[in-house]
C-alpha cells in the first residue's frame, strides 16, 4: 500500500521519548530507521495486552529496521506511563492530545490495537495493518510485507505434485486448501476429498488441482501428514514464505483450515469453500449466495460484517427450509453478472478486463435457539423483536457499513414482499430504527 505522503517529523513533532522519559529527536529516528511503526494502543485494552509482547518480541528482532511509536488512548497519564514501563521503544508525549486525535483522523484508526507500517522517506504507507502480519510473524521473516500478487506468489512458490516434480498451475482452477492437522479439520478433508475426486472424473482431470497449504512445524510432520493427499503441495518451508502471503491475500488466520477457489484468471471464486464442499458443492465450487450462520459468517465472498447483510429467523425445520428457498432466490435477483475475462497465465493477465463486481447484499438464515448470548439474540434485539417469535419467520436487515443500523421487516414472508424490503433498503426509503 503506498497511499498517502507524510512529513514523519510534522506528523509526530520534533521529539520523541524513550524509557525514562529521555527525549530522542524524531529526526535522528527518521534517518536511521527506514521504517516507523505507529502503535495506537492502551492499557485498558484487552486485545492490546495480548498483542503487545507479541510486538515487543518482533521489535527485539527487527529493532534495527524499524522504530516503534506508542500513540496512547490511555485516559489518564499515570495509566500511559505505567503501561509505556513494560515497552522498549518510544512514544508520542501523552499531553500532545491534539496531535494524537490528528493521528487517529489521518490514518483512519477505527478500533485499538492498530499499527501502522510507514516509510521513513515519507513516501508512504507500508502496510495499513501491520498488526495482522506480525502476529503471522513474529520472527520478522517477511518484513517488511512488500505486497504480492497470487500469480507472483505462486510463481515463487516450490510446487510439487505427487511425483515430485516441479508441477504447473497455469490455466487451472485452483483450490488452494490450508490444513491445519487436528482433528477438527476431519470433515472438510473427507469433503474435499471426495469433491476433488467427482471433480476429476467428470471431465476436469486437466483443468483442476487443489494446492495443499500445511501448516505443519517441522519436516517429519510435513510429510507424515501430506503424504496421504493426491494434490499438489507447497514444499515445507519452516518459515511459512508461501502460506504467509497466500494466507495474507485472501485474510485467512494463521494455523487454520480453510479453502480458497481460485479461476484459471486468478479471480476469486468461492472465499468459502470449506463450507460448500461439506454441504456437497461439485466444480467448480461457486460460492453460497445463502449461508446459514450456525456454519459460517461468509456468504457470496464477504463476511456478516463486510456488507449490507439480511438474515432470515427461523425455529422449525420447514420454516428453514421455505427462508432459505426465498432468500436463494432473492440472492440471485440481487447478484450481479460475473465480469468477462481473459485467459491469463500464473504470470500476465490482460489489465483491460475488469473483475468481478460485489454484491450489495448478502443473505443469511439462522436459528433462533434461545441462546440470549448468541449473535441471533443479539440482532433480534437490536431489530426490536419481541423475546418469543410472533411469526414463522423474522426477517433483519443489518446495515454494517452504515452505521450499523438495523431493520426489522414486518410484513408477510416471501419474495415479492422482502424484494420489496430490499428496494427500499437500496433506495434509501427505510426508516432508520438505530
Amino acid at each position: 500500500m503506498t497511499t498517502g505522503i507524510y512529513d514523519i517529523v510534522e506528523l509526530l513533532g520534533e521529539t520523541l521519548y524513550g524509557k525514562g522519559n529521555v527525549p530522542v529527536s524524531t529526526a535522528s529516528v527518521v534517518a536511521t530507521k527506514p521504517y516507523i511503526a505507529l502503535y495506537f494502543s492502551a492499557s485498558w485494552c484487552p486485545p492490546c495486552r495480548v498483542f503487545t509482547p507479541k510486538l515487543i518480541e518482533f521489535y527485539g528482532i527487527k529493532s534495527s529496521e524499524v522504530e516503534v511509536v506508542l500513540i496512547s488512548n490511555d485516559r489518564e497519564v499515570t495509566a500511559h506511563d505505567e503501561y509505556f514501563a513494560k515497552m522498549p521503544w518510544l512514544h508520542l508525549p501523552y499531553e500532545q492530545r491534539d496531535r494524537r486525535s490528528k493521528l487517529l483522523q489521518v490514518f483512519k484508526v477505527q478500533g485499538i490495537p492498530s499499527l501502522r507500517l510507514l516509510r521513513s522517506d515519507g513516501s508512504g504507507i507500508q502496510v495499513y495493518d501491520a498488526g495482522s502480519l506480525i502476529e503471522k510473524d513474529v520472527q520478522g521473516n517477511h518484513f517488511p510485507y512488500k505486497p504480492k500478487t497470487i500469480r507472483s506468489t505462486l510463481a515463487e512458490a516450490s510446487l510439487y505434485g505427487t511425483s515430485s516434480n516441479k508441477y504447473q498451475l497455469t490455466g487451472k482452477t485452483i483450490a488452494i486448501y490450508f490444513e491445519s492437522p487436528n482433528p477438527e479439520s476431519t470433515a472438510v478433508q473427507i469433503a474435499l476429498l471426495e469433491a476433488y475426486n467427482n471433480a476429476k472424473s467428470t471431465g476436469h482431470a486437466d483443468d483442476f488441482e487443489v494446492l495443499l497449504v500445511s501448516w505443519a512445524k517441522t519436516k517429519d510432520e510435513y510429510e507424515a501428514h501430506v503424504a496421504a493427499f493426491p494434490y499438489v503441495k507447497v514444499d515445507f518451508d519452516e518459515k511459512f514464505t508461501t502460506a504467509f502471503h497466500l494466507s495474507n491475500l485472501y485474510n485467512v488466520s494463521f494455523d487454520t483450515t480453510h479453502i480458497i477457489v481460485l479461476s484459471p484468471e486468478r479471480e476469486l471464486i468461492n472465499n468459502d469453500a470449506g463450507t460448500a464442499v461439506k454441504k456437497g458443492s461439485k466444480y467448480p465450487f461457486n460460492a453460497l449466495k445463502v449461508v446459514d450462520l450456525s456454519e459460517s459468517q461468509i456468504s457470496n465472498n464477504f463476511s456478516l460484517y463486510e456488507k449490507a447483510s439480511l438474515l432470515a429467523i427461523t425455529k422449525t425445520p420447514t420454516a428453514a427450509s421455505h427462508a432459505h428457498s426465498v432468500l436463494t432466490r432473492l440472492a440471485e435477483k440481487y447478484s450481479p453478472t460475473p465480469a468477462t475475462a481473459l485467459i491469463c497465465t500464473d504470470e500476465f493477465c490482460d489489465p483491460d478486463f475488469g473483475t468481478t463486481p460485489e454484491p450489495d447484499l448478502i443473505f443469511f438464515t439462522g436459528t433462533n435457539d434461545g441462546d440470549e448470548n448468541g449473535l441471533i439474540a443479539y440482532l433480534r434485539k437490536k431489530a426490536g423483536f419481541p423475546d418469543e417469535a410472533e411469526a414463522e419467520v423474522e426477517v433483519i436487515l443489518y446495515d454494517w457499513l452504515n452505521g450499523r443500523v438495523v431493520h426489522g421487516f414486518d410484513g408477510e414472508f416471501g419474495v415479492k414482499g422482502v424484494s420489496r424490503f430490499v428496494d427500499d433498503f437500496k433506495s434509501g426509503k427505510l426508516v432508520k430504527k438505530i
